[in-house]
């Protein structure tokens, strides 16, 4: 470990060994201890790409992390809450309620959407102004392909709603504390569009984020959204406060669970509950909280990431795969979706590539992008006499490494950092406007490696699951192995779509003789 010391808080470097934990086993909120005495602390950030994460120390005597020492990770039971839940008759006949009601609107049937939103916020386009109807729906889904304007769009929803509804309280959920941070901040964004400061009555002070790991530069000038701490830690009477008092409270769904015993026993509890990301929450997960509110919106792309599953039981894959969006039928009269159809975010041939193949070819450039000839000349420019997509032929198929521990394609990797350099002497883009993107952790390691050994830093090389909620000028997807069972089936749909959707200006996708046996690619 190589410590960055800040305070009581410590960046450091993991070296793994042979029978230490991997990524996928780590998770914020971790309690650790390292040293001889034991000294204990959290996780705060965990930050795979730059083989590093962020510890915050129980006490201010703690030692740092010295050079050497072991990192001992105490597994916490995230499941617990949430099989705590389902084992109570009394919540599950509340969820089998919430699910079966036959009603449109919400029991407590206090306003929803403004009569006209686009006069609240001008910038909306049709399909946004569109999804202001979900808010007079008991379930509304809210259906965002990359670019849309999803969360934006979520912020504008709310905000109008607290505004109509004055004493009225929202919970915001969201799978990663980034997401939640994106949630929060377009709330607060929104309801300061209206005229709202952050003195007196206004709904803005009444907004509160929980959680540790709220990332605190996304809260330039807005600070009164970040939770209160006492000696570095999350101050447990503030906690409740918001639990109590806060109009809009932002957490994880991870945090929720465990907070749930506590949501469900107060006098005044949430009436609208919202959960980002909901494509990508298992569907046990998102039953067990809608009991919390009488009215849900549901925001997400099950065209993209659904949830993360580690098991190869197939009738337990299929069980823990599911999203609520695949639940939508079932919730019958009482649910509505609105799919925002219009995209800001990639070039015209990127988009009618996505599009077709995944959103069959109702997603287009939004108008407002199509005749704004800024945005096009950025495009154009940032790509220069490159086309938008460009297939690039790998000759050689991919092979298991075993050192590396995965699948790797030599030759595309020659192929990656080629077309990097090319880019960077063909067109006004710079390293940081590049995306590499692949599938496998070990392909990712050699196109760094590969990277840095041709002295072009400055790169990003990302797996897709890492890079979800990301985009750049320029993206380079190398499936590797197409003909994987990973990038086959609607598993591997939405994994392709996350790469190509990232691009805004010019899309690479290096395709060898067993990538073309995948008919996404």
């Amino acid at each position: 470990m190589i410590p960055q010391t800040e305070e009581s808080i410590w960046r450091v470097s993991l070296d793994w060994g042979a029978k230490s934990a991997r990524w996928n086993d780590l998770n914020e909120g971790m309690r650790v201890s390292w040293g001889e005495a034991g000294a204990g602390g959290e996780i705060l950030e965990i930050h795979p790409e730059q083989n590093q994460v962020v510890l915050g120390s129980e006490s201010e005597d703690a030692p740092e992390p010295r050079s050497g020492e072991n990192l001992t990770i105490e597994n916490m039971d995230f499941l617990a809450p949430l099989e705590s839940l389902w084992s109570d008759d009394t919540w599950v006949a509340a969820i089998e309620k919430t699910c079966r009601s036959p009603e449109p609107f919400p029991a407590s049937a206090f306003p929803g959407a403004p009569r006209n939103p686009e006069s609240w916020f001008p910038w909306l386009r049709p399909g946004q102004v569109q999804a202001f109807s979900l808010l007079d729906q008991r379930h509304g889904f809210l259906w965002g392909p990359a670019g849309t304007g999803k969360t934006r769009t979520v912020g504008a929803m709310v905000a109008s709603w607290l505004e109509q509804n004055p004493g009225k309280r929202v919970l915001l959920v969201a799978t990663t504390n980034p997401a939640v941070d994106h949630l929060l901040v377009a709330v607060d964004q929104a309801l300061e569009e209206r005229g709202f400061g952050t003195q007196g009555d206004s709904p803005r002070i009444a907004c509160r984020r929980i959680g540790r790991q709220a990332e605190r530069r996304r809260y330039d000038k807005r600070t009164h959204l970040l939770p209160r701490f006492s000696k570095k830690r999350e101050s447990r009477p503030a906690v409740l406060q918001s639990f109590t008092h806060a109009r809009a409270l932002g957490l994880t769904t991870a945090r929720l669970l465990m907070e749930a015993p506590l949501v469900r026993e107060l006098s005044h509890g949430f009436d609208l509950l919202v959960l980002d990301e909901a494509s990508q929450l298992p569907l046990a997960h998102a039953l067990a909280l809608l009991p919390l509110a009488p009215q849900g919106l549901y925001a997400g792309d099950p065209a993209q990431l659904g949830p993360v599953v580690r098991t190869s039981d197939k009738v337990a894959r299929k069980v823990l795969e599911s999203s609520l969006f695949d639940a939508r039928a079932e919730l019958g009269a009482s649910s509505r979706t609105v799919l925002l159809a219009e995209q800001s975010r990639m070039a015209g041939p990127i988009c009618e590539v996505v599009g077709s193949r995944f959103y069959e070819s109702r997603l287009r450039v939004c108008a407002r992008a199509a005749a704004d000839i800024d945005w096009q000349a950025r495009r154009q420019s940032a790509r220069g006499p490159r086309p938008a997509l460009e297939i690039i032929p790998v000759e050689n198929p991919g092979r298991y490494s075993k050192s590396r521990g995965g699948p790797i394609r030599e030759a595309s990797v020659a192929a990656v950092v080629d077309h990097v350099k090319l880019l960077l002497a063909t067109t006004p883009l710079k390293p940081g406007d590049i995306l590499v993107l692949t599938p496998f952790r070990a392909q990712q390691g050699l196109l760094r490696d590969a990277l840095a050994e041709a002295q072009v830093g400055g790169v990003r090389v990302s797996t897709v699951h890492r890079a979800q909620g990301s985009e750049r000028l320029a993206v380079l997807f190398d499936p590797v192995d197409g003909s994987s069972g990973f990038l086959r089936g609607p598993d591997g749909a939405r994994l392709i779509n996350v790469a190509f959707s990232r691009a805004e200006a010019h899309l690479a996708v290096f395709i060898g003789p067993r990538d073309r046996a995948n008919s996404w690619l």
